[in-house]
């Protein structure tokens, strides 16, 4: 009778991935951008020598952008470049280390000297 109460309860189990199961190969990086700047911005991505427009985030929100990094297995870093309309300044990210599926915190300040940016490992 034991035996039959396991077997019925575990056709609902969720299957556990087996340890050390690779990550996805191809995944989207995306950026969290959170802008503290007067001015909206407008975030870019730069990969492999080509800058892609991500979007524009207004002053005082925050905004999820897709990029392209992550979808091409050789694509494993890129910089972001952010330019507050209306500015003569910029401000560029060092370079960003990623996997595919991985999330990057941008935040945005008014003294674009002042912002940073953080890399979160995809989660399961």
């Amino acid at each position: 009778m034991a035996a039959l109460v396991i077997v019925g309860f575990s056709g609902c189990a969720r299957a556990a991935k087996p340890p050390g199961e690779p990550k996805p190969a191809y995944g989207p990086v995306v950026v969290d951008v959170e802008n503290n700047n007067w001015n909206t911005v407008v975030v870019y991505a730069y990969a492999h020598g080509q800058l892609q427009r991500l979007g524009e985030v207004s002053t005082g929100t925050a905004a999820e952008l897709d990029t392209p990094v992550g979808t091409d297995p050789t694509a494993t870093d890129f910089q972001l470049i952010v330019h507050p309309i209306g500015s003569r300044q910029t401000y560029r990210t060092g370079r960003i280390l990623v996997s595919p599926g991985d999330r990057v915190r941008l935040q945005i300040e008014n003294d674009l000297n002042l912002s940073t940016f953080t890399t979160h490992a995809a989660t399961d």
